[in-house]
């Protein structure tokens, strides 16, 4: 998620400024939904390499949330989550391979990323489901 070498204060802020992001992002717990400033607290927590803010920050500039769509921007940021072996950060690379977005349409890519998510999610969660489900309708080989 981020270096083992952080403080516990860094380690601490980094969770904190990832929970405000996300709050804010969706509008949750009395949070009033304000891209711009979901974004700079999501920044603030991917600058420590935290894969949550990372996959966020990706899914922002997938569907253009309060910045201009930029799918090079997005797998970038998702890349660096699905190299922490993030689940729903390979959720939503698979997605991206198998439709094309920003990418050329590659199934067997789109098979792998999502092969990693049912491997690195806890078996009935919702990355697990819904990676298991998303394997089950690519075309076979």
């Amino acid at each position: 998620m981020y270096p083992q070498t952080a403080s516990a204060i860094t380690r601490n802020r980094v969770r904190r400024d990832y929970a405000n992001g996300r709050n804010i992002l969706f509008g949750i717990l009395g949070n009033p939904r304000s891209f711009p400033t979901a974004r700079i607290y999501l920044r603030s927590s991917a600058s420590h390499e935290y894969a949550p803010a990372e996959t966020l920050l990706g899914l922002m500039y997938q569907k253009g949330w309060g910045v201009t769509r930029n799918y090079t921007i997005s797998i970038s940021f998702l890349h660096k989550a699905a190299i922490q072996r993030y689940a729903p950060a390979d959720l939503l690379l698979g997605n991206m391979y198998a439709k094309g977005h920003g990418v050329g349409v590659d199934v067997n890519r789109a098979r792998s990323f999502y092969q990693r998510a049912l491997d690195d999610s806890r078996i009935g969660s919702l990355p697990f489901r819904t990676a298991k489900r998303e394997l089950a309708g690519l075309p076979a080989d």
